[in-house]
């Protein structure tokens, strides 16, 4: 299939669902205690609509006249009924992956979808089987993805492309500012060049997002989220990290910021075939696959370890969507 050779070829991650077989459900690091059950639907997890919406500090209510319940935090006001495929979002419809169900009389929702609704972050850490949710607090929210470079119509030998990026609404100093953009669009085009020989004709356009992943007194990194789109389909997804020195305003090697003899190639492949063997859930010649990879995407966590990424479909059914697991290298 085309669009899953576009994927393996880009290392992509997709538009991932959160793991079915999920044992912990962090949000911004504190493990969530459930009253209800955690449900799997069609290899999504599921949980109760309240549980998960005053989890994340969104008051709850309910419409009698609609039979709709809604969740609001900040700005951002989400409605819907038991049966729908997609919320609606400050009066907008936003399509879902799933959908809303009512099991014995509890509302349950799709967990990813409902909480990237709210400018959430979901990550799927699958080697030790945890949901982790970064949300924000809620008047950062509609300020956390201003700023923004966009290069239209480049011509990349049979293509259009459209690049776009944007920035987190943060002052990180002029010069810092000026290095992000610049890394930034560097790597937006570099990842328009791997596009080339695929879907002949086709329009693409890469969004790329630009998000503080790691900070301590020297450095900051930032992950930067690079999606493609075929059309209106997105077709691929992958990450990569971004670190630079506070003191230097200079951009850091794998090097500097892990020591000279720190082995991200081997130690994701390392981490990834030790995950794939203990798991029924991959593809048999997985290790092979992953041994034959160039280069592993990852980004730098909160925590300073590096944690892999790979695709949807790569190395497991595109049902499990994007496989990240945390490695052994950390910032040194």
């Amino acid at each position: 299939m085309k669009l899953k050779k576009l994927a393996c070829s880009l290392l992509a991650l997709g538009a991932f669902c959160v793991n079915a077989q999920a044992s912990v459900i962090k949000i911004n690091d504190a493990v969530l205690e459930l009253e209800g059950e955690v449900k799997t639907i069609n290899e999504r997890t599921y949980v109760p609509f309240r549980e998960i919406a005053e989890a994340i500090g969104a008051s709850v209510g309910w419409d009698e006249a609609t039979r709709q319940v809604s969740a609001t935090r900040g700005k951002r006001q989400l409605s819907f009924k038991a049966g729908d495929d997609f919320f609606t979002l400050n009066g907008e419809k936003l399509d879902i992956e799933g959908s809303v169900e009512n099991i014995k009389g509890v509302t349950y929702v799709p967990l990813r979808s409902f909480s990237e609704s709210f400018g959430a972050e979901v990550e799927w850490q699958a080697n030790t089987k945890t949901i982790s949710i970064t949300v924000a607090r809620p008047e950062e929210v509609d300020s956390s993805t201003e700023g923004e470079f966009t290069l239209s119509d480049v011509e990349i030998n049979r293509a259009d492309v459209e690049l776009k990026i944007t920035f987190p609404r943060k002052d990180y100093g002029s010069e810092l500012n000026r290095l992000l953009s610049q890394n930034s669009e560097k790597k937006g085009k570099e990842f328009i060049n791997r596009l080339e020989g695929e879907a002949k004709g086709a329009k693409f356009k890469v969004d790329i997002s630009v998000k503080e992943s790691y900070e301590d007194r020297d450095i900051i990194s930032f992950a930067l989220k690079e999606q493609v789109y075929m059309g209106d389909r997105k077709v691929s997804s992958t990450l990569c990290p971004l670190t630079f020195s506070k003191r230097e305003n200079t951009l850091l090697s794998e090097s500097e910021i892990f020591g000279p003899d720190a082995d991200l190639k081997k130690d994701g492949k390392n981490t990834l075939i030790n995950l794939v063997n203990n798991s029924d859930k991959f593809y048999f010649d997985s290790p092979e696959i992953i041994d034959s990879l160039e280069e592993i995407p990852y980004y730098i966590n909160s925590y300073g370890r590096v944690v892999y990424t790979l695709g949807e479909g790569i190395i497991a059914p595109e049902t499990l969507g994007n496989i990240e697991a945390e490695g052994n290298v950390q910032i040194s």
